[in-house]
């Protein structure tokens, strides 16, 4: 085979596994994009959930608080009577 031919070829060879890789890359680092804004997504909506429970749990206490600063002039009045 003629050199420069067999230069030539190797060449193309050489530039279409480079393309080739490539885009693969480009194509994985896009599966891995998407995968990450999902994580990130779900865990923004635990992150949303993590704070509505908080603040319920806070409700809950101080309604928990208020029902016994309520409750405690009512027994105390029944014990003076």
């Amino acid at each position: 085979m003629d050199p420069k031919k067999l230069t030539r070829a190797v060449s193309l060879h050489g530039k279409f596994s480079i393309q080739k890789n490539s885009q693969e890359m480009l194509q994985h680092a896009g599966r891995v994009g998407i995968y990450l804004r999902q994580v990130l997504r779900i865990e923004a909506k635990q992150a949303a959930v993590e704070s509505v429970a908080s603040a319920a749990e806070a409700a809950v206490h101080t309604f928990a608080e208020t029902i016994g600063q309520i409750r405690s002039p009512i027994a105390n009045h029944h014990r003076i009577s």
